[in-house]
C-alpha cells in the first residue's frame, strides 16, 4: 500500500501542527510496519518516551482489532492511519471500510479474579479507553473513523 511519510524535520516544529499518513493493507503483518512508522514520527517530534509507548500501544490495539474483526475475508482492504500533532495533543486516527463497530459502546471486560480464569483477548478496547485521554468514533461514508488523543505537556508539541 502507499506510504506518505510527511514526517517533520528532527527537533519538531514548536507551536505548529504536524501530520503524517500511512495506508496499510488489513493484515496483521502490517501492524509492525505501522508501529515503526509511528515511532519514527514520534521520535522526530521529540515526544517523551511515555507518550511514544502510549501511542504505540493504542495503534497496536486499534489496528489489531480492526484487522482481526473488521473484515469478512482476507482481501487487500486498505486501512488509513494518521497522526496529527498539535500544541497540547497528539491524535491517532484509524480509518477503514470494515464492518461498523463503535468500540466506545462495547461493554467493559469482566473482572479478572485469577489468571486461570483469564481468557486470551478481549482487553484491547479496555486498553484503548484507558491509555487515551479522549476517544471519538464516527461511522461516515461507509467507513469507521476512530480518533484517539493523548494530551501532551511537552514543549515538543
Amino acid at each position: 500500500m502507499n506510504h506518505t511519510p510527511e514526517i517533520p524535520a528532527p527537533g519538531g516544529h514548536y507551536g505548529t501542527a504536524e501530520r503524517g499518513e500511512l495506508v496499510i493493507s488489513a493484515r496483521l503483518s502490517e501492524v509492525s510496519r505501522a508501529s515503526h512508522w509511528l515511532r519514527a514520527f514520534a521520535e522526530r517530534l521529540e515526544l517523551p518516551e511515555s507518550h511514544c509507548l502510549r501511542l504505540a500501544l493504542l495503534l497496536d490495539e486499534a489496528l489489531s482489532n480492526t484487522i482481526q474483526h473488521g473484515f469478512d475475508d482476507d482481501g487487500q482492504h486498505p486501512v488509513t492511519v494518521r497522526i496529527i500533532a498539535e500544541p497540547g495533543a497528539v491524535h491517532l486516527e484509524i480509518e477503514d471500510a470494515g464492518r461498523s463497530f463503535n468500540p466506545l459502546e462495547a461493554p467493559p471486560p469482566a473482572d479478572l479474579l485469577n489468571l486461570e480464569e483469564a481468557e486470551i483477548g478481549g482487553l484491547g478496547i479496555h486498553f484503548i479507553r484507558h491509555y487515551s485521554d479522549e476517544c471519538r468514533y464516527e461511522r461516515a461514508g461507509g467507513r469507521n473513523h476512530l480518533r484517539l488523543t493523548i494530551f501532551v505537556s511537552s514543549p515538543a508539541v
